[in-house]
């Protein structure tokens, strides 16, 4: 994701015309050049903008694409959430239906509770 934004804020500076350095990904290592002194960067910012818009419109798919995915992980993270102080809420409630019955000897509040659980 780190390597998107990097590449996000190049072809903005390049689409804007204010890059005055690229940095470079190769096996996990990142290099500066300078843009103005070399040919390739000059020869990069001479091709159409067509291409440089359909890389920044991947790029802001993809970005978006990103954003979804972790909106949807914290939404699922919240559901179990719930779901396991739901279920912690039960167990709660048996045990202490559980030692009402120890100490009272009444079975009533117990199968009451034990009935409630079937049916949820």
């Amino acid at each position: 994701m780190q390597h998107l934004e990097v590449a996000f804020c190049d072809l903005k500076s390049y689409r804007d015309g204010q890059a005055t350095s690229s940095t470079s990904y190769h096996s996990g290592h990142t290099t500066k050049r300078s843009s103005p002194n070399s040919s390739r960067d000059k020869d990069y910012l001479k091709k159409a903008g067509i291409n440089n818009e359909k890389t920044l419109a991947e790029v802001r798919r993809i970005m978006a694409e990103a954003e979804n995915i972790e909106t949807e992980t914290v939404r699922k993270r919240t559901e179990n959430q719930h779901r396991q102080l739901a279920l912690l809420a039960k167990k709660l409630r048996l045990v202490i239906q559980a030692q009402a019955y120890a100490e009272t000897g009444s079975i009533d509040g117990l199968m009451a509770v034990l009935q409630d659980l079937e049916a949820a």
